[in-house]
């Protein structure tokens, strides 16, 4: 029966048209401690054929090395105490599902694992890993492709681990409703990938981190890649599930949008590079939340939310290193602070007259580079400018600031040094005006200059001014006291 064929018919199948025992599944137990996948004698009943179901669940070893390796289905560590192993040094195996520990739990470090250090293995529908509450499971992929066309579910309600540092592992799909990579599926599964070393993951559909359950991507060779079209990062919405991603190094490269938030989102870069192939938007909305601590991002447009409808909660932009650099950036409710690195947009605006809620743009001492096209801060919006011991950083704008809504000057560690300091100096005129200006106290003051350029004045209190002189006059009469008695 062609394999094609027979995919069909598992499809069927799971829809009640076609009965699995039509389909020739009894399977075939692998039955000896090691050995070869392509040796009939280590299988109960003949090596796998494409209308049968493989088995290892006696805690052996099926070692693959040899080309057309074929079975309709791979199950390994079935039940509770089983454990089942292959390694994959060459060759190519091919299957309709594989479920990589269904109910094993292990032991300890051990538990259900496949190895592939070369060759070819494809899945034709899902490769599923710790499908059930408590099950446990590995794969690790150093080397060769691994080919899911429709799914990898790591982590689907046991908790499982998918560690590539080389090879490529491309999960392909066509419905956007079932075809995914995704990690921590069900309330109860916990899903982690790790990527290093040469590693490179293709998915070209959905990705999630986290869904109902928990989820968890750490990127951390210089030269792995991970190319994503939708990648969702967090729990779904209403669910306790969540989900993080740490990009250490290498490349993340987007293709239509980056999107953090739902339930306990977060999305950490200490370093590497965000880039898109496709105008990419990154969403940050609900609880999430998007730290830039080092590394770059090349991408379209930003975009954080605050209380949308579809995700309650603030999003929040945290930026104290690294590159930003964007053609559009759109404040709609959520929080955006920067406190360090470059920030550089061709458009940035803060704020909506209608929809969301109220967002804020928070500029944090003067360690960042903040350089945007034209700046729009609308009824909604409010700028925070947060003094330091050192001061203040200005928002550089090339042409139009147009000014709405809140701002608000604070010296939260009363340090703020005294001067004026300017807060936006715009190419063009600056329009519109604030609602309302909100400073620190008595000793501060504000102003426009030459309509272009925004600032903000520190000057001592009279009583302050006093107490310098009376402290002054004191000192130079001591040193004249001291002088005389000489």
């Amino acid at each position: 029966m062609c394999a094609h064929i027979v995919r069909w018919s598992v499809a069927l199948a799971v829809l009640g048209l076609v009965s699995t025992t039509a389909l020739g599944t009894d399977p075939t137990e692998w039955s000896v401690t090691s050995g070869n996948w392509s040796t009939p004698t280590n299988w109960s009943t003949g090596e796998p054929t494409v209308s049968a179901s493989a088995r290892i669940n006696n805690g052996g070893t099926a070692t693959i090395d040899q080309m057309g390796e074929i079975c309709l289905e791979l199950r390994m560590g079935q039940n509770i105490s089983d454990l089942g192993f292959v390694h994959m040094t060459g060759g190519r195996l091919e299957s309709d599902y594989e479920f990589i520990g269904y109910y094993s739990q292990g032991s300890g470090s051990t538990m259900t694992t496949v190895t592939q250090d070369d060759g070819v293995h494809v899945v034709g529908w899902g490769l599923f890993m710790a499908e059930m509450p408590l099950s446990r499971s590995t794969y690790s992929l150093n080397g060769g492709r691994l080919t899911a066309n429709r799914n990898t579910q790591i982590g689907v309600g046991g908790t499982a681990w998918f560690n590539q540092t080389g090879g490529t592992h491309e999960v392909f799909g066509t419905d956007f409703g079932t075809d995914f990579l995704m990690m921590g599926k069900e309330a109860s599964g916990s899903g982690t990938y790790n990527l290093s070393g040469t590693g490179h993951l293709t998915s070209t559909l959905q990705e999630y981190v986290g869904y109902e359950g928990a989820g968890y991507f750490r990127q951390f060779g210089a030269n792995t890649i991970h190319e994503a079209k939708i990648l969702n990062i967090g729990g779904k919405v209403g669910s306790n599930g969540s989900g993080r991603y740490d990009l250490e190094a290498g490349t993340l490269a987007m293709s239509q949008t980056l999107a953090i938030g739902g339930a306990d989102g977060q999305f950490v870069q200490t370093g590497g590079a965000i880039t898109d192939t496709v105008q990419t938007t990154v969403t940050v909305a609900g609880t999430g939340r998007y730290e830039l601590q080092n590394g770059s991002v090349n991408v379209h447009e930003l975009r954080v939310f605050g209380n949308a409808a579809s995700a309650p909660g603030r999003g929040v932009f945290e930026q104290t290193g690294g590159s930003m650099n964007l053609d559009t950036v759109y404040l709609r409710g959520g929080d955006c602070d920067l406190a360090g690195g470059t920030f550089d947009a061709d458009m940035l605006v803060v704020g909506e007259d209608m929809l969301y809620d109220y967002p804020d743009l928070r500029v944090l001492g003067d360690d960042a580079s903040i350089l945007v096209g034209s700046y729009t801060q609308q009824d909604k919006g409010s700028l925070y400018s947060i003094f330091d011991v050192d001061g203040i950083s200005a928002i550089l704008v090339g042409s139009t600031a147009d000014l709405d809504g809140q701002w608000y000057v604070q010296d939260p560690s009363g340090t703020a040094p005294f001067g004026r300091f300017n807060i936006i100096q715009a190419g063009s005129p600056i329009v519109g005006s604030f609602d309302a200006v909100h400073l620190p106290g008595p000793d501060w003051s504000w102003g426009i200059t030459n309509d272009r350029t925004l600032w903000v004045e520190h000057v001592p209190e009279p009583s302050s001014l006093l107490l310098l002189a009376v402290g002054g006059a004191a000192f130079r009469y001591r040193r004249l006291r001291g002088r005389r008695v000489s």
